[in-house]
């Protein structure tokens, strides 16, 4: 593995994409409803939502598209349906913006259900054109098309806990 983003760069990515979010919402932050994209975006919503004050009200939520390095194509969303998000503003927050297919998704099932306002923020923005475009209202980093791993990103369920982001050379 090689190391691509520390933890310091992490933390001060998490600390700018705060003030960022602060300054967009003003005063509004207790209306939002931040949806957290589980299990990749965890540490990252962790090291940002501690920093938004007042912090907005949270939710989890199951998304699963990759199988070993690669997309499955097909985006499954788990217990979108607990979540009342009619007339509200929501917040997704997902680790990275890689293909597209699982924002496009999340913001499609949003917009159905009746959000009045959806941005979306990610740690991370591969460089590589996606396959499905979407609108990403903040970005963290942009990084190289590779394989990463670490602060949630994970093979198969390993490396999630790394507290930096690293290239996953070899899978076997």
């Amino acid at each position: 593995m090689n190391q691509i983003i520390s933890q310091e760069q992490i933390r001060q990515t998490a600390t700018r994409l705060a003030q960022e979010i602060s300054a967009y919402y003003d005063d509004r932050l207790a209306e939002v409803i931040a949806l957290v994209v589980l299990e990749g975006a965890r540490p990252f919503a962790d090291a940002l939502l501690e920093q938004l004050h007042p912090e907005p009200t949270t939710y989890e939520i199951q998304v699963s598209s990759y199988q070993g390095t690669q997309s499955t194509g097909t985006v499954q969303i788990k217990n979108a349906d607990a979540i009342e998000v009619a007339g509200k503003r929501v917040l997704i927050l997902d680790d990275i913006y890689d293909t597209g297919r699982t924002i496009k998704v999340l913001q499609e099932v949003l917009i159905e259900r009746g959000a009045a306002e959806i941005r979306t923020v990610v740690l991370l923005e591969k460089e590589r054109e996606h396959e499905t475009p979407v609108t990403v209202d903040f970005v963290g980093l942009k990084v190289p098309d590779l394989f990463l791993v670490g602060f949630g990103l994970d093979y198969n369920g390993r490396y999630r806990e790394l507290d930096y982001i690293a290239e996953l050379y070899d899978t076997s």
